[in-house]
């Protein structure tokens, strides 16, 4: 269930991306087409130039929301949802009160985890020009080039979960096994009732035991 959340979230964000993304698509198209076409290429894109710079400024945008929208599901609202058995929306919910209130800690992560993955970017490539591309094309081999930048992925997914962490024990996914999942009752013990092969006798009566001292006129028919 939780899973198919997930997936179901990030369809309905990768379409509404989509219907986003589609008028501005013919808006590049619509201005473009004829400045390439004309004769008069320069004084058209003069024209034109603030349309494209409003189109450019509106793909940016919109570029820049969903992907801030992706990341914030990957690296918090997914540890959310393991930690606390949530679903995606009710995990969302959760995490926008933290988000909220945090709200220029986020934005300077976000800023931080740019920078980390423009560093590893410009160390790959630098890898890349040092070995005449060779490690780029060992890269692209599917098992080998995984365990290559293993490394670079652990990272970076550690540094979100324990960024998370610091807001408290029920934002640390390195713990959640210590927190109990909420509103499940815990199963009780299956109790199987033990068989035996041999029959059960029935108890004896056990005979009553005379008295060691006999209280005068008591008869003892063993005597």
């Amino acid at each position: 269930a939780q899973a198919n959340s997930l997936f179901l979230f990030k369809l309905c964000v990768g379409l509404l991306y989509l219907a986003c993304m589609i008028p501005l698509v013919i808006g590049w198209v619509v201005v473009l087409i004829p400045i390439i076409h004309s004769h008069t290429a320069g004084q058209l894109l003069a024209a034109t130039i603030g349309m494209i710079g409003l189109l450019a400024s509106v793909t940016l945008l919109v570029g820049i929301v969903f992907g801030i929208i992706s990341k914030l599901t990957e690296h918090f609202v997914v540890p959310v949802m393991y930690i606390h058995r949530l679903r995606c929306m009710e995990a969302w919910r959760m995490f926008w009160g933290l988000l909220k209130d945090n709200l220029g800690r986020f934005f300077i992560y976000l800023l931080f985890y740019l920078v980390l993955f423009i560093g590893f970017v410009a160390i790959f490539a630098a890898m890349g020009f040092a070995t005449c591309c060779c490690f780029c094309c060992i890269t692209v081999i599917p098992y080998i080039g995984t365990v290559l930048l293993l490394p670079f992925y652990v990272f970076l997914r550690s540094y979100s979960a324990l960024y998370l962490a610091q807001y408290g024990p029920q934002w640390d996914v390195f713990a959640a096994s210590a927190v109990a999942p909420q509103g499940v009752p815990s199963p009780a013990p299956d109790l199987e009732p033990t068989l035996s092969s041999e029959p059960i006798q029935p108890a004896e009566p056990t005979p009553p035991t005379p008295p060691s001292h006999p209280e005068p006129g008591f008869y003892d028919p063993n005597r």
